[in-house]
């Protein structure tokens, strides 16, 4: 029998699902609190396992010394204590500094429009903490389902994306962010992930301060494309190296069944 790494990849998605299903088969549609707070423990035990040691995971709070700017809680915090020990590490909930932030992740059970709205503005809300901070160093910002049981198709999925990032609902506390209109898209997620799904890139098409909104319908292997994306971006910010691994490059390779993408110019 031959290796088959893309198939092992898959079992990155298969392996949170397939976890996440237990404690949904066993309370049914009650405790939906636990139930989502249970797929965001599994998702930081799965990062506590692939990333480097000298970074820690948990869930908090990024606060700054400077002023009393405080974050929404964070479901997935990954920070760097090499940059800023943290303030507060006690049980698995933490407080550090923008700079120590490497990356935050919106931990979501299942994909609908408006929780989609609700977990960028959280991400908007995030990293502008990050940016009032003056760190000099760039926020790693993830949505993440796990499952998305019926209804859209990548298109649609995409249509969903470009209207949240067009409603003003979107951006009701925007002026309390404090940040420059014209730098609304540094607050924005890089990435929406469903599991077992699709992956969907919002970047700035420069010069330009438009969004691009680019999904790839991967299925299984969405959850292991969207964590080479954080691996590498971890890789990077550690090392200064923007250059591809292996393991980049191979998850580059997998195959993608479907493509769509549209350009938004946010409000």
């Amino acid at each position: 029998m031959h290796a088959d790494l893309p198939a092992y990849f898959a079992t990155w998605s298969a392996e949170i699902a397939s976890r996440a299903s237990r404690v949904r088969l066993l309370i049914g549609p009650r405790h939906w609190l636990s139930d989502g707070t249970h797929k965001e423990f599994l998702v930081r035990e799965f990062l506590f396992r692939h990333l480097p040691t000298s970074l820690i995971v948990g869930r908090g709070f990024i606060r700054s010394l400077s002023s009393d700017d405080v974050s929404r809680e964070v479901d997935v915090l990954i920070a760097d204590p090499a940059r800023q020990t943290p303030i507060f590490n006690e049980g698995g909930l933490l407080v550090v500094t923008p700079s120590a932030a490497v990356a935050n992740i919106e931990v979501k059970s299942t994909y609908r429009r408006d929780v989609l709205q609700a977990a960028t503005k959280s991400a908007i809300q995030v990293r502008a903490v990050v940016q009032r901070g003056g760190s000099a160093h760039r926020l790693w910002s993830a949505i993440l389902f796990a499952t998305c049981e019926t209804g859209p198709n990548l298109r649609q999925i995409v249509d969903d994306v470009a209207a949240v990032l067009q409603d003003s609902k979107t951006w009701a506390d925007f002026d309390a962010t404090g940040i420059a209109p014209e730098d609304r898209y540094k607050l924005l997620p890089s990435v929406v992930c469903i599991l077992d799904r699709c992956l969907v890139f919002l970047e700035r098409d420069p010069p330009s301060t438009r969004i691009l909104v680019r999904a790839f319908d991967c299925g299984d292997t969405a959850a292991a494309l969207a964590l080479a994306q954080l691996f590498a971006f971890v890789r990077a910010s550690m090392s200064g190296e923007a250059q591809l691994g292996e393991l980049d490059e191979l998850l580059e390779r997998l195959t993608v069944s479907n493509f769509h993408s549209t350009e938004v110019a946010i409000p």
